[in-house]
């Protein structure tokens, strides 16, 4: 247990969350963005326990499940279209 937490204090010191964290405000309202919420129902259609999962191992580092998650998602014309959106919105450096 004391290794996942500080294998999650090291991730939140990483330039990957400080750049989030630049744009947190931006981030949230991508989240509650309706092209979010409809990604979040197709991950969720996969299985909730599957995504569940994978959302947990990919705290820990282990991403592996939820891009997989997320693949097979933008291999419908429509979950590839949702992504796109958001990736659309997401704040560039």
């Amino acid at each position: 247990m004391a290794k996942e937490q500080a294998h999650s204090d090291d991730l939140l010191r990483s330039a990957q969350a400080a750049g989030l964290l630049k744009h947190k405000d931006a981030i949230l309202e991508i989240m509650r963005s309706p092209d979010a919420q409809k990604l979040l129902q197709m991950l969720g259609q996969k299985g909730s326990d599957n995504l569940m999962a994978a959302a947990g191992a990919a705290l820990k580092g282990n991403t592996a499940a939820l891009t997989d998650l997320v693949g097979d998602v933008m291999r419908s014309k429509e979950g590839a279209s949702v992504v796109d959106q958001i990736n659309r919105t997401i704040p560039q450096k």
